[in-house]
């Protein structure tokens, strides 16, 4: 039971979040970051600060962080990024977000929760995009002046340049690549190559900073064996059998929590009834 506490508590959906102004929580921390509130000075980023509408965070050359939100959705932050959060309102009873961020510089990539409510508004402004959601996987990258590169991973985006005086938008669907360029009205998007995915996922993929940590003494101790012990006689066979069973048992446990947390995604229901069988031994 111990066993399956800890894993329900790793693997749950809903974040929990203490302060009552946060919107979001650092849940992956690697180099220096920087984080700076209302008109202060940045300070070093730390794995328990909380994040709050018009905070502003930037990462260094080494640096990435991984950020979840009050509503379950998910930033990467790449090295040499710079975004401020200039708005996020989040009502869990209705369902209803309204979320605005700014890329200043740098590359992030956003899953972004689905919710059930038409209130469910969430933007990525650039200087030559404003890319609009409402649930889905992207990637928004600005690392020249006067233009922006927008990647669809899965779902739909809606873009607009907010310099171009037309105010032309355009739809983009799974695996279609933008490039906005100062005041030019957006144009048909190409689809990616293996190079562009290569190129903008790089420095994305960050891991969740939990680690599974077992003992194997004391995971034993919680196991009854008055099957496998006599009182005057150990069966040292079944024991060494039930052992390795269980050793197994953890292997596959640890290979499943890498495969889900590879891509900073929450264990399903699914899974998690998998991962519980497995235990039980079904």
């Amino acid at each position: 039971m111990k066993l399956l506490s800890i894993l329900f508590l790793i693997l749950g959906v809903s974040i929990s979040i203490s302060a009552s102004n946060s919107v979001g929580k650092i849940i992956s921390l690697e180099g220096r970051a920087f984080i700076k509130k209302g008109d202060s000075n940045f300070k070093k980023l730390k794995m328990t600060d909380s994040i709050e509408s018009g905070d502003t965070l930037k990462t260094s050359h080494k640096s990435r962080i991984k950020i979840a939100f009050i509503d379950n959705s998910i930033i990467y932050v790449a090295p040499k990024s710079q975004f401020k959060i200039e708005n996020y309102k989040y009502n869990k009873k209705k369902k209803e977000r309204n979320s605005v961020l700014n890329l200043f510089g740098g590359r992030v990539k956003l899953l972004v929760a689905k919710l059930s409510s038409k209130n469910r508004n969430f933007k990525v402004k650039t200087e030559t995009a404003t890319v609009g959601v409402r649930g889905t996987e992207f990637i928004v990258s600005t690392e020249t002046t006067n233009e922006s590169e927008i990647l669809v991973l899965s779902g739909s985006v809606e873009v607009i340049n907010p310099l171009d005086e037309t105010k032309q938008f355009i739809l983009l669907g799974k695996n279609d690549l933008l490039k906005t360029i100062g005041n030019l009205p957006v144009i048909n998007p190409n689809k990616a190559t293996k190079e562009d995915f290569k190129r903008l996922t790089s420095q994305l993929n960050i891991p969740t900073m939990i680690k599974l940590k077992l003992d194997y003494s004391k995971l034993l101790k919680n196991i009854n064996f008055k099957k496998l012990l006599n009182k005057n006689k150990i069966n040292l066979k079944n024991l060494r059998r039930h052992r390795k069973n269980i050793k197994n048992k953890l292997r596959l446990i640890r290979k499943r929590m890498k495969n889900i947390f590879k891509r900073g995604y929450f264990a399903p229901r699914k899974i998690r009834a998998q991962i519980n069988a497995d235990i039980k031994g079904e």
